[in-house]
């Protein structure tokens, strides 16, 4: 299943993060002036390159849709503990859930309270019926006087609640059907972020160039969930990944690839006891390993290299195994025996890429990572 959602560029990110690594404010203010790169339609780059220069980029903030092809896990209708007549929840398909716009709608809510309001006209009809009932036994046993007044009068009470209730559920039907329908709540579905196990040391230091950073867009048989981009060095062989899976029937999904400085920045404070620029992540508990950017320096990490690329068999618009199945021993990694990622790893080894050790997802080329094979 392909689920079309906004995109925006991935480079247009504040800078806030990175005071104590990029070059003062002042600075970038000054060189982006003078690029103007809104003469030609593009955006000037949040992070500088090697050369301590920023550069033009293409704002991707205008392109139309980009593809999801992991849907929804898992939605767990409602169960009440006390039964509601009327109330009936309906049964969403995850596979199903989302539309062309990426919107969740969850009927949820204005099914209850259509039920809870249907309940309360039978319960005020009832009680207005049995109310009839009683002043009218009133009224045949009385000898008259102020009892048969009374009983008239609470009669008519009753008659006008029943027609105030019903009165009110057609007229405002007649005037707009919207003002007794319940609409489903609409939610905007956020593609989750992968989070990733990392070494902090690498074996080998490639050449980074900003300027080989390509958007992976337009290629057979590749769905990203995002504005991915990767070092231009490995987009043939990831092509030709791509062309050996289609020929057995497996689609690829890329989830992560190029990473922007700041992204690296944000999970190694989020992840990391250390600070950017340390000799170890010191992971926190319970957070995974990230790459700590040893000496400040992007060319010490492999996704902030352009050199890493994360993928994935999917079938049916759906990946074939999910992250959070995945374990950190080869061995015994259920996503490894996983037939449909076995393939891709294959297909990817073969075209000269390792992969992580941790992680049946993360390839590498050339090989960066101490625990890459």
């Amino acid at each position: 299943m392909a689920i079309l959602l906004p995109t925006k560029s991935v480079l247009a990110l504040p800078m806030d993060i990175l005071t104590d690594q990029a070059i003062e404010q002042g600075s970038r203010e000054m060189q982006c002036k003078t690029l103007n790169c809104a003469k030609v339609g593009m955006l000037c780059s949040s992070v500088a390159n090697n050369e301590g220069k920023y550069y033009c980029i293409k704002d991707t903030s205008a392109d139309e849709s980009i593809q999801l092809t992991e849907p929804i896990d898992e939605l767990i209708t409602p169960r009440n503990s006390i039964h509601i007549p009327y109330l009936k929840y309906t049964v969403i398909d995850p596979k199903n859930a989302l539309d062309e716009a990426g919107y969740l709608y969850i009927p949820w809510i204005g099914e209850f309270l259509s039920a809870l309001y249907k309940v309360g006209i039978i319960i005020s009809s009832i009680a207005a019926a049995i109310v009839i009932i009683l002043q009218g036994i009133k009224i045949i046993t009385s000898g008259g006087g102020e009892e048969k007044t009374t009983a008239y009068k609470r009669i008519g009470e009753a008659v006008i609640g029943l027609i105030l209730i019903w009165g009110s559920y057609i007229l405002l039907k007649t005037i707009n059907p919207d003002l007794v329908e319940f609409k489903s709540l609409k939610i905007k579905f956020i593609t989750p972020i992968q989070i990733e196990e990392e070494s902090d040391a690498v074996d080998f230091v490639p050449t980074g160039d900003i300027e080989k950073r390509v958007i992976i867009r337009n290629i057979d048989n590749i769905s990203t969930n995002g504005t991915i981009a990767i070092n231009s060095d490995l987009l043939e062989d990831v092509a030709a990944v791509a062309q050996k899976m289609k020929s057995v029937g497996i689609n690829v999904s890329i989830t992560s690839g190029w990473r922007a400085l700041q992204d690296q920045y944000r999970l190694i404070l989020a992840n990391c006891k250390n600070l950017p620029g340390s000799i170890t992540c010191d992971p926190i508990e319970g957070k995974p390993n990230t790459c700590i950017l040893r000496d400040k320096n992007p060319l010490n990490c492999p996704h902030t290299t352009g050199m890493a690329v994360d993928m994935w068999g999917t079938k049916n618009g759906s990946q074939c195994i999910l992250q959070k199945y995945c374990t950190k021993d080869p061995t015994t990694d259920p996503c490894r025996k996983n037939p449909c990622q076995a393939a891709l790893i294959t297909a990817m080894k073969e075209e000269g890429f390792c992969v992580l050790d941790s992680e049946a997802w993360h390839f590498e080329k050339p090989r960066m990572s101490a625990a890459c094979h």
